[in-house]
């Protein structure tokens, strides 16, 4: 029975304090009006555009501040899912009419290629043990010359699936021409 009325007791005890609180808070802010309300009588005209202004853009500000943690929390609670892309394990070469340049399409880009790096492409390929060894060639080609298309195909690495398809794609239909 004693335990019931000392938690009971620390219960209230927590609230009143919490009313205390909320009661010291609008007490000051009371206090503060008053001496605003005293000192406002002195202000001019001027001034008192002055402060009204500088009134909205405390409450705009603070709107501000709310609407950005709310925006905050609600980001924090959302995931925003990208689409897979749609595929590193299949790859059609264009070609221009007079070979003069190549179109790659691989995992929905588009990346065209000159005749000669076409050729260095080709020759790399044929020049590998294997599928492993070409990925590992091509990466260090790509990341060297062209960028570009590791970032948008989305090649992160030479063990990426990509670069085995652009491989086992090139040795079955190009040859290296001396």
């Amino acid at each position: 029975m004693k335990e019931k009325s000392q938690k009971s007791e620390k219960k209230h005890s927590a609230a009143g304090s919490n009313k205390a609180a909320g009661k010291r808070k609008n007490s000051e802010k009371d206090s503060l009006i008053q001496e605003l309300k005293i000192l406002i009588k002195d202000v001019d005209e001027e001034g008192l555009l002055f402060l009204i202004k500088q009134a909205h853009v405390l409450i705009y500000n603070k709107k501000a501040e709310e609407y950005n943690a709310k925006s905050e929390k609600i980001a924090k609670k959302t995931t925003i899912k990208k689409p897979p892309f749609s595929d590193k394990l299949s790859m059609e070469i264009k070609e221009a009419d007079d070979n003069s340049s190549f179109i790659f399409v691989i995992n929905r880009e588009r990346k065209f290629f000159t005749l000669e790096e076409m050729r260095k492409i080709v020759r790399i390929c044929h020049g590998s043990s294997d599928a492993k060894d070409a990925s590992k060639k091509l990466y260090a080609w790509y990341k060297n010359n062209r960028g570009d298309v590791l970032n948008d195909i989305g090649i992160d690495n030479s063990l990426d699936p990509s670069l085995e398809t652009m491989y086992k794609y090139i040795i079955k239909r190009y040859t290296v021409k001396k």
